[in-house]
């Protein structure tokens, strides 16, 4: 117990000095642990000033909600910034949801709305669920300050128009990785409905190069890289992978 409430001082300290000096924001914030990138579990170091940069950003290019539907487990850097980092970025309020499964799918969209959310993460194989067996409830007026996003994997087009058509908000398919703290591309919406593209860099300057590390001209493929102050300076312990993946402050993302 003793040990308990002299940790409970020295984070409240902590967290104090962070706030209150700028140089603060320097210090490690965190270590998430991804694999995603080069397939062996490793620490990404993630500064206060990564996070609030990425948080930020996120608030100047998406529209702020009121209110945020969570349906994950929090167990990915990407859930608990989406729900509760952003959320305190814009001022929202998080409203923890069943967990989504195919046992409460059809009953789903009807608790979306009776929530009176504004915003809702989900993953492909969400939205494809959804497409397929939720319903919708009574009346279903599109809602033009509503959105959705999706993440984690690639976002069917197909699906995603379907999910646009059926459920009436925009589906904005974001991009991100856990090297970078949250999305960097936050997708293209015009007229009420988001293109498959995930649209401009924002906050980042990026660029798709060749394997000799030239730019590709337009409509060739290439890696995606880029740089910004969210990015990880790179992995806890692990030089190797670091500079496999960090270069020159280029993240190179693999995709």
């Amino acid at each position: 117990r003793q040990r308990f409430i002299s940790y409970s001082k020295t984070y409240t300290l902590i967290n104090d000095e962070i706030f209150s000096s700028r140089s603060r924001l320097e210090n490690i914030a965190m270590i998430a642990y991804t694999s995603g990138t080069t397939s062996d579990p490793k620490g990404i170091v993630l500064t206060h000033q990564n996070l609030k940069s990425a948080y930020e950003s996120a608030t100047t290019y998406m529209a702020s909600p009121n209110r945020i539907g969570c349906v994950f487990r929090i167990a990915t850097l990407g859930t608990l910034g989406i729900h509760f980092f952003y959320a305190q970025e814009c001022g929202a309020t998080t409203v923890i949801l069943p967990e989504l499964t195919l046992l409460n799918v059809t009953s789903f969209w009807k608790q979306y709305q009776e929530a009176n959310l504004d915003f809702i993460y989900l993953v492909p194989s969400f939205v494809k669920m959804l497409n397929h067996f939720g319903k919708l409830a009574e009346s279903n007026p599109i809602d033009t300050g509503a959105q959705a996003v999706s993440a984690g994997a690639p976002l069917s087009e197909v699906e995603q128009m379907k999910f646009q058509e059926k459920f009436r908000i925009p589906l904005r398919n974001i991009y991100g990785l856990t090297e970078s703290s949250f999305a960097v591309f936050y997708g293209d919406v015009r007229q009420g409905k988001a293109s498959n593209s995930i649209g401009q860099a924002h906050a980042v300057t990026a660029r798709i190069i060749d394997d000799l590390g030239q730019e590709v001209t337009p409509g060739e493929k290439g890696e995606l890289i880029y740089t910004a102050p969210m990015v990880s300076s790179g992995y806890y312990k692990n030089k190797e992978q670091t500079n496999q993946i960090f270069k020159s402050g280029w993240l190179y993302t693999g995709d």
